[in-house]
């Protein structure tokens, strides 16, 4: 899980309060191309993100 925190850091670190929506944006865009396991490594950095705001 390590590895999620940190991605979801970084995501924090580059893109702020936004960093949320921006992950759920990548991980639709991932859904539309199909790949399902991209898809689900984006919700959980999206997750460790809200986490990370106290919004989960």
């Amino acid at each position: 899980m390590s590895v999620i925190r940190s991605a979801a850091s970084m995501f924090v670190e580059r893109f702020g309060r936004d960093a949320l929506a921006q992950a759920e944006l990548r991980a639709d865009e991932l859904l539309s191309a199909g790949n399902y396991e991209g898809r689900a490594r984006w919700q959980l950095i999206g997750r460790e993100i809200g986490a990370i705001f106290g919004t989960d």
